[in-house]
């Protein structure tokens, strides 16, 4: 009884969580025994176990075994551990036989040998050895390094389960949950996980979290799986301990706590988990619970990449392409959306597709881009189904199919695009592939807006403006444009500018003006720049500045703009704040006149009128001079009686 104490306590010192091994004892554990210094007991009963051993007792020898296995106050030596455990085997100790079982199947101390392992865990396992019973059960259902016999090894790991052994119970669980060796039974391996989990087995807590997270018992229990998760994830385990994370950064099942959500990611992350370094790299991208920092959720992201995590993938690739956490870099970006791509992310695919259609990193290639695009849509990517309905509408990489826009587009708002909404009120609002109807596009138009597109809102506002499908209310309309401009929509500001400029939907306010406009005009909205330009010509809003507008109007000229072109043409046949040229006047209301701009036809016409700029000719003038009236330009009408 004396040896089998001192067995019981050296189990309880040396080995405190025998994971492999799971020995039980009904004897005293160590908590329960009094000692003045526990390193040197351990070292008395080191000496006490060589003592006893070499006198040949088989509860010595084992023991004695699994110190020189694990190292303990002894240097590591799996020879000897071999040694030991064999010559307890010989005297038919059943702990000892398991021990040999479990070197041959784990090469410990002795060359790999399957075969050898099942002959001693089937040895123990007749008698009735629970950690036997578990090995041989797991090797049978598995055909590991013997005949697969599913039915005899379920046998064993029942008869395991019956006396409460932990991995068998876990075992049993994992096997039920996946119906491959068994009939698929959600409750059973609900079960027997809870039991596992009861005895402290982490993989199981974090099981059977998944269970309740996820609803396959029906509802979804958050509450439950944070319990489970909780406890796992104390238990070091890294999957409880990211799945609580994620618990955490959603707020289910507990109230949303990004700081608590760090935490978690971090203690999986330090034991290498892909998952953890990936939404740990999430927080620190986005600023949730720590510091944003682009490098280091791009140092994170580079970890996760090296175990192949396709979302590190294709966040790495994002780092790229917007110069986040390191020098923008679309060709590199495209590399990594890629990558992300072949191993199936489907946000990867829309990533990558959406480069090859704007030619960012790429050559634009519209077919490529649809390739990918329809991957994406296929796996029910909201963002992919819209773009692939894009080019539907437009037929770019495609044949223009309006009805298959509209469906993709009706698909993606389904699965969650804001965007989509937009566009399908586009579809209704130029009646592509429907009836003309304003009524339905500003409808799906305030959708979108309430939900904080600013596109969706400088529409609804543009409908507002002019009256279609609402009831026309510039002051609805500026309240609109104001939303879209704050979401940094460069027409919006435009249009917000424009309206205190004419006083429509506001008092008139140039000052208010000329805010919006440098706003837009930085951007580089032509219009913007045209009407700002006007400001510092005029001094309205702001310190007169011919230099100033000069400028703008340049920037607005060289982007087409007929307002600007005629400015400038005005400026250069007055000579006001550049040198007099008439050339130079002539080319710009040449641009703007064709472009349509009345006074600028008219101007052009009193050029070849009067040879300034160019040959004196009747007939272009009445040609420019005739499509200034034609606009109902009273001096052009003037102009033309005075050459008939």
């Amino acid at each position: 009884m004396k040896r089998l104490l001192i067995f019981a306590i050296a189990i309880a010192i040396f080995f405190p969580s025998m994971a492999d091994e799971d020995y039980t004892s009904n004897q005293p554990k160590i908590s329960d025994i009094e000692f003045s210094n526990k390193s040197e007991i351990r070292q008395l009963l080191v000496d006490k176990f060589h003592k006893l051993a070499k006198e040949g007792n088989a509860d010595a020898q084992a023991t004695l075994s699994s110190i020189y296995r694990w190292g303990d106050k002894l240097e590591q030596d799996h020879k000897k551990a071999f040694k030991w455990a064999k010559k307890a085997a010989r005297q038919e100790h059943i702990h000892g036989q398991y021990l040999l079982g479990n070197y041959f199947y784990r090469g410990i101390g002795v060359k790999k040998s399957l075969k050898k392992a099942a002959k001693y865990f089937r040895l123990t396992a007749e008698k009735g050895y629970s950690p036997s019973q578990y090995s041989i059960g797991v090797m049978l259902i598995y055909g590991k390094g013997i005949k697969q016999d599913i039915a005899l090894g379920l046998k064993y790991l029942n008869e395991a389960a019956e006396k409460d052994y932990t991995s068998a119970l876990y075992e049993l669980g994992r096997i039920y949950e996946k119906g491959k060796y068994a009939d698929k039974s959600i409750e059973l391996a609900a079960k027997y996980y809870a039991r596992a989990a009861k005895k402290g087995h982490a993989n199981a807590n974090n099981n059977l979290g998944i269970i309740y997270y996820t609803g396959k018992l029906g509802d979804k229990d958050y509450k439950r799986a944070v319990e489970h998760f909780t406890a796992g994830a104390k238990s070091g385990n890294k999957y409880a301990q990211t799945n609580l994370g994620n618990c955490f950064r959603l707020g289910r099942g507990v109230e949303r706590d990004y700081a608590q959500a760090a935490y978690w990611y971090d203690l999986a992350a330090k034991q290498g988990w892909k998952n953890a370094f990936y939404h740990l790299g999430w927080l620190y991208y986005n600023g949730k619970g720590v510091e944003k920092d682009y490098k280091r959720a791009l140092e994170l992201y580079f970890k996760a990449a090296e175990q192949e995590h396709k979302g590190a993938y294709n966040n790495i690739g994002i780092c790229y392409e917007y110069g986040h956490g390191v020098k923008r870099d679309y060709a590199e970006a495209a590399q990594w959306y890629t990558l992300a791509a072949e191993k199936g992310s489907r946000v990867a695919m829309y990533n990558i597709g959406n480069l090859y259609y704007h030619g960012k990193g790429v050559e634009r290639d519209y077919t490529k881009a649809v390739e990918y695009l329809k991957k994406s849509a296929d796996l029910g990517y909201h963002s992919g189904q819209n773009l692939l309905g894009v080019c539907y509408e437009t037929g770019r990489g495609v044949e223009k199919d309006y009805a298959e826009a509209i469906k993709l587009f009706t698909k993606a708002i389904e699965s969650g695009s804001v965007k989509a909404i937009e566009n399908l009120g586009d579809m209704y609002y130029f009646g592509k592939g429907v009836n003309k109807d304003y009524c339905r596009a500003a409808e799906l138009y305030k959708e979108s807006a309430l939900k904080g597109n600013n596109h969706a809102q400088y529409n609804l506002g543009r409908c507002y403006e002019r009256g279609l499908g609402v009831e026309k209310n510039l002051t609805e309309a500026l309240m609109w444009y104001i939303k879209s401009a704050d979401g940094g929509n460069s027409a919006a500001m435009y249009k917000v500018g424009y309206m205190c400029y004419h006083g429509k939907g506001t008092e008139k306010s140039y000052k208010g003006a000329v805010a919006y406009f440098q706003q837009s005009a930085e951007k580089g909205h032509d219009q913007a720049q045209y009407y700002l330009a006007l400001c510092y010509d005029f001094g309205r809003g702001t310190e007169k500045s011919i230099q100033k507008a000069i400028e703008l109007y340049s920037l607005a000229a060289a982007q087409g703009n007929s307002g600007a072109h005629y400015r400038l043409g005005v400026l250069y046949a007055v000579g006001k704040g550049v040198e007099q040229n008439y050339t130079k006047a002539l080319h710009h209301y040449t641009v703007a006149a064709e472009k349509g701009h009345t006074s600028a036809a008219f101007y052009l016409g009193e050029c070849y009128q009067n040879g300034t700029g160019c040959e004196k000719d009747d007939e272009k003038a009445k040609y420019w001079y005739q499509k200034a009236a034609d606009k109902g330009s009273k001096y052009a009408i003037e102009a033309l009686k005075d050459l008939q």
